[in-house]
């Protein structure tokens, strides 16, 4: 499922409405479907070639800004990131595979992190158990990275490894 090809879809209910984000292999009769059961006109912003990884990607990437399954509000950073994926700016392409570690070591490991980021140790122990860090601490870690001049920290790198969590056998 995760390799078959489709299309990322961006439809928006009316000129300033909630946005939906989803994944079709007809991207026109889905919007049809769509239409059918919503009150409110709904216009495609565009769609584009992809996987569902990328679906996965861009939804991880505006979770703070997700009303409810697939809905986002429509603020300047999810039309911005729309626009980057319809013109192909935005990666979303498959990253090599990483590991948690590759975040904690170098901040030193789970303390400096916790330190770094300002939360409780317990949090950054409980990251490492679960393999997963919450979406919540993605700023904080990569502005700590940033200024502790650690490259290779960044929101790419950790929605890979939340993609990676997400489809992991």
């Amino acid at each position: 499922e995760f390799c078959t090809m489709i299309y990322i879809y961006f439809f928006q209910i009316g000129a300033c409405g909630p946005i939906k984000i989803g994944r079709a292999v007809n991207p026109k009769r889905r919007l049809k479907a769509i239409q059918g059961c919503c009150p409110w006109p709904i216009r495609s912003l565009g769609h584009r070639a992809g996987i569902a990884n990328h679906e996965l990607a861009i939804h991880t990437l505006l979770a703070d800004f997700r009303m409810e399954g697939e809905w986002f509000r429509p603020e300047a950073l999810v039309l911005d990131t729309i626009q980057k994926a319809l013109a192909g700016e935005l990666c979303l392409e498959d990253h090599p595979v990483c590991r948690l570690d590759e975040i904690f070591q170098p901040f030193g490991g789970t303390l400096n992190l916790a330190k770094a980021i300002k939360i409780k140790p317990g949090h950054v122990i409980t990251m490492k158990q679960r393999g997963s860090i919450p979406v919540k601490y993605w700023s904080a870690i990569t502005k700590a990275a940033k200024r502790r001049n650690l490259s290779g920290i960044t929101v790419e790198k950790l929605v890979n490894l939340h993609i990676q969590k997400k489809i992991a056998p």
